[in-house]
């Protein structure tokens, strides 16, 4: 996970220590335990530390006020230079430091100012006291991580590795009281912060795509592996992604292509179903004037207006063709417009309407509701051409 804190501080100092979690957290707040002094409540215990670093507690008010006190902050500095710095060796000491900084590089919760300024730091003073003073910010830094909703952004990149770390295989969302949580992070493949020498080095390995900041170059991952690519980057592993990526692109390609065609057959089906609507007489106007679907969907709902847009971009064309055939289209559009009317005068929400029309379609063509997205889809267009919805107003 990508977040500046006591957790992931406590990961990346293990190995540079080579020990347990446990006895890396307990070696770290050992400089607040001796100082009886400042009568704190804190422990490191083993009960503690593991919630600390499973990022399950807070760090303890008191603890962040003492950490912010000069004097405390002027002994950490000695225990991390006397203490702690002193016990690991050179290499392992500028995996741990280059791990902090692409840490903070990476965190979004962190200004870049403050990573400019911790990385001037450990050039210009030394390790150790970057040591102690990111050890003190992390201290101060939200430890623990509520569960989140998965970003409808990340969909297709879910959808790719087929909702599993390509690594370990774990789930990448987990449902907690029917709520579906997320439990995975979003990684560049071709590693940010990289330094000039392994730049040239992994390019050399496997050429990157050409933007850098496009799908092509982001992978789902579970937590515990996005944290370590992210903190250091592995050429192996970088290769390993490469080729997963390309392989999961490709049958993730097909597979929407053969969607497609089913879909568009099921579209094909409900529109030749729509003919059968009989001429009463009383045909509504029709608006010609075509809209923006931001024009027409209400800002608080995004999701919907994002899933709008994607079935008009990839299905209007086909649905405006198959329209184009059939005589009664004025006739089906006047139906649908009707049907909006009635809706548009309850208590609805626009994607509540939306949910009420797509299953009144799927009743008029007499089909499974495996056919509901399909009809969604066909929404979506009368959307677009102005039946459903009207400007909403600024």
């Amino acid at each position: 996970m990508d977040h500046f804190n006591i957790s992931s501080y406590i990961k990346i100092m293990q190995k540079a220590l080579n020990q347990s979690q446990i006895a890396t957290g307990q070696f770290l707040f050992g400089i607040f335990e001796m100082n009886e002094a400042l009568n704190l409540k804190f422990n490191s215990s083993n009960k503690v530390i593991s919630g600390l670093v499973s990022q399950q507690t807070e760090i303890p008010a008191d603890l962040q006020e003492t950490s912010k006190n000069p004097d405390i902050i002027q002994d950490v500095r000695e225990h991390f230079t006397k203490t702690i710095a002193s016990k690991i060796t050179s290499h392992l000491l500028n995996d741990a430091c280059e791990g902090l900084q692409n840490l903070l590089k990476t965190d979004a919760t962190v200004s870049v100012k403050t990573a400019s300024d911790f990385k001037k730091m450990e050039q210009e003073q030394g390790q150790a006291l970057f040591l102690a003073e990111s050890f003190l910010y992390a201290l101060s830094k939200p430890n623990r991580v509520e569960e989140m909703l998965p970003s409808t952004d990340d969909f297709p990149l879910l959808d790719e590795v087929a909702n599993e770390c390509p690594i370990c295989h774990t789930k990448l969302t987990k449902k907690v009281k029917g709520v579906v949580k997320k439990h995975y992070e979003i990684v560049p493949i071709f590693p940010e912060h990289l330094t000039q020498e392994k730049q040239l080095e992994f390019k050399s390995a496997q050429l990157p795509v050409p933007k850098l900041t496009s799908l092509d170059n982001k992978i789902a991952l579970c937590p515990d592996h996005a944290e370590n690519y992210l903190t250091d980057p592995d050429l192996n592993e970088y290769v390993q992604l490469s080729s997963l990526k390309t392989s999961y692109a490709k049958n993730y390609e097909l597979k929407q292509e053969l969607a497609q065609i089913d879909l568009e057959a099921e579209i094909n089906t409900i529109i030749s179903a729509l003919t059968e609507f009989t001429d009463n007489g009383s045909l509504e106007n029709l608006n010609l004037t075509a809209l923006a679907i931001n024009q027409k969907i209400s800002p608080e709902f995004t999701l919907l207006r994002n899933t709008i847009q994607s079935d008009v971009l990839t299905y209007y064309r086909f649905i405006r063709e198959l329209c184009s055939e059939v005589e009664t289209y004025d006739l089906i559009a006047s139906e649908v417009k009707k049907a909006f009317r009635k809706l548009d005068q309850s208590d609805l929400t626009q994607p509540e309407i939306v949910e009420q029309l797509s299953q009144w379609l799927l009743h008029h063509a007499k089909l499974s509701q495996s056919s509901l997205l399909a009809c969604r889809i066909v929404i979506s267009f009368f959307i677009q051409s102005c039946e459903v919805f009207n400007e909403i107003s600024k």
